[in-house]
């Protein structure tokens, strides 16, 4: 791969890796990500992946903590009912 198409990719994948334009600095070619704390020029392709696999780490651990809560608070109220009864 040429450096020319890696700057092509690493462009992609700073535009559509799924932050909002305003949180993304383009100002005189550069490509960071202020959200993910990412340098997509300069940060190297294993520090990108590495942030990416813990950026869904996280969000699956906040998913898994939400989803709990749900639980909790469905049980809570069905405990609720049933003293009620």
């Amino acid at each position: 791969m040429t450096n020319e198409q890696e700057m092509i990719l690493r462009e992609l994948l700073w535009l559509r890796h799924g932050h909002s334009i305003g949180e993304l600095y383009g100002d005189d070619g550069e490509m960071q990500c202020h959200n993910c704390m990412l340098d997509f020029k300069r940060d190297s392709v294993e520090r990108i992946k590495e942030r990416f696999d813990q950026i869904a780490f996280d969000r699956m651990c906040q998913a898994i903590l939400e989803q709990k809560g749900e639980l909790c608070l469905n049980n809570s109220n069905q405990l609720d009912s049933q003293k009620q009864v």
